[in-house]
């Protein structure tokens, strides 16, 4: 089963490069107004990939943040960041503030250091599960998790709590 994907990249800084996005089918955007509107064309679930690169700019942090609690069943990943605490209760917001880990920002740091992907699912309840993968980042790797996470939210939680 093959699902869309959509990339919010830079055109001058992109972790995978835009030659390998193009053989894998996968739609790039370079602005959050495009992928707003892409995501909305659809009448069902795609995943959303974000490069780290693109969440450098505030004005994306705030805009995503609040467009991105709204996505329930829909995978968002952050392509360049490997730890999940980090990249979502320190660069994007999608949580409730009373479930932000308490670590100092000595250990903020440490993750925020880590390679790889991170993928978060909002479930109909609001329930966030996050899962960070320390593996290189290349699409194979990507769309094979990316799409077990779009095979819904059941499918998540089994992969969060056991394992894939």
């Amino acid at each position: 089963m093959s699902f869309i994907k959509k990339y919010f990249t830079s055109k001058d800084s992109s972790i995978i490069s835009i030659d390998d996005i193009k053989k894998n089918s996968v739609l790039t955007v370079y602005s959050f107004e495009e992928l707003k509107v892409q995501v909305e064309s659809f009448d069902y679930k795609i995943g959303i990939l974000l490069d780290r690169n693109i969440l450098q700019d505030s004005d994306n942090i705030d805009n995503l943040n609040k467009w991105l609690k709204k996505k329930i069943n829909f995978p968002i990943v952050v392509i360049g960041y490997g730890n999940p605490t980090y990249t979502y209760f320190k660069k994007l917001l999608i949580t409730d503030e009373k479930y932000i880990p308490r670590l100092d920002e000595e250990r903020y740091e440490l993750y925020k250091k880590e390679n790889g992907f991170s993928l978060a699912y909002i479930c109909n309840d609001g329930k966030i599960y996050g899962k960070g993968y320390k593996e290189e980042c290349n699409l194979d790797n990507i769309l094979r998790v990316l799409n077990n996470y779009l095979r819904g939210e059941d499918n998540v939680r089994k992969i969060v709590e056991y394992g894939e």
